[in-house]
């Protein structure tokens, strides 16, 4: 029978906070269990995927006694989430396990079509893509390649799954910039398309002549890419000068970047995008965050 008024204690691995540290007229108190906070070995290094060993792993145990009665406990089994590829949107995120696509965040029921996964707190493995290589969220969508090199994307709110994207050969990577996504081929060359409405989708090549070493897209709706011998050359919106060609006049065909960079790194966001030159160096266009709050437009590069 319910036993009222009842005073508990409560304790337990990592923090845990009394909701009621007495039964209510059902018998019924709760509490606030959070697992110890996650700290790495040594720092992350994300451009080698090195995510180390870190915590918290093992058997995690919530207790509860009251007086000199046997103490009731809960146990959960903790182990570390592997992301071999991860990529992340406004609400969402997604990470590639032993191949598998896993994602979490906010609306992805909308966007994946899984049943009770609205705001999936904690990783759902979606099955639509299996074997999966790679993956690329935005606000607009998430994109994903097979085993293959083929893609297939989705969008949030429309209530369908993954679509295939054609026209593309076999691509490498992925790169996000808003509903625009964009991918390599094994050739280096660079192919995008849009994913707006659901529908399935055409990829174009970006160009017939450039080859990139690598793609940086920013959400604003632009993208860079870098070439084996470090030029950079940008195309899409340039309302912030995110094309970095010293206009904000957007291109539908790659602009170079002004300057005569060389540049080995590459990254972008929002309405703008940075390099690291061979010296060392570094440059933005576009707009960006200072110190204190405030945006600084640069539409050629400033170190």
């Amino acid at each position: 029978r319910p036993i009222p008024g009842l005073p508990l204690v409560w304790s337990g691995d990592g923090t845990v906070e009394p909701i009621a540290d007495t039964t209510d007229e059902r018998g019924e108190a709760a509490a606030g269990w959070t697992l110890p906070r996650y700290v790495a070995p040594r720092p992350y290094d994300l451009l080698e995927d090195d995510w180390g060993t870190a915590g918290p792993t093992g058997r995690m145990v919530l207790r509860v006694t009251t007086g000199d009665q046997p103490a009731l406990s809960a146990t959960v089994d903790v182990g570390v989430f592997r992301v071999e590829r991860l990529d992340a949107g406004f609400l969402q995120a997604c990470g590639i396990v032993d191949r598998a696509l896993w994602c979490w965040g906010a609306g992805l029921d909308r966007q994946l079509l899984v049943p009770g996964s609205e705001d999936a707190r904690r990783p759902i493995e979606i099955t639509a893509i299996r074997p999966a290589r790679h993956v690329a969220v935005s606000e607009d969508g998430i994109c994903a390649l097979d085993e293959s090199g083929a893609v297939q994307c989705s969008n949030w709110g429309t209530g369908r799954s993954f679509v295939p994207v054609r026209g593309a050969p076999p691509l490498v990577d992925l790169e996000d910039a808003g509903a625009v996504f964009c991918g390599r081929a094994a050739d280096s060359t660079a192919w995008c398309w849009r994913t707006t409405g659901g529908a399935t989708v055409a990829a174009l090549q970006v160009s017939a002549s450039l080859r990139f070493a690598q793609l940086a897209g920013g959400e604003s709706g632009f993208v860079c890419g870098r070439t084996a011998a470090g030029t950079v050359w940008c195309w899409g919106r340039n309302e912030d000068g995110q094309l970095g060609n010293g206009s904000t006049d957007s291109s539908a065909v790659p602009v170079p970047v002004s300057g005569s960079f060389a540049f080995r790194d590459l990254a972008a966001s929002g309405h703008g995008a940075c390099g690291i030159a061979l010296d060392e160096s570094i440059w933005c266009w576009g707009k960006h965050v200072v110190p204190g709050g405030s945006t600084v437009p640069a539409r050629p590069p400033v170190p």
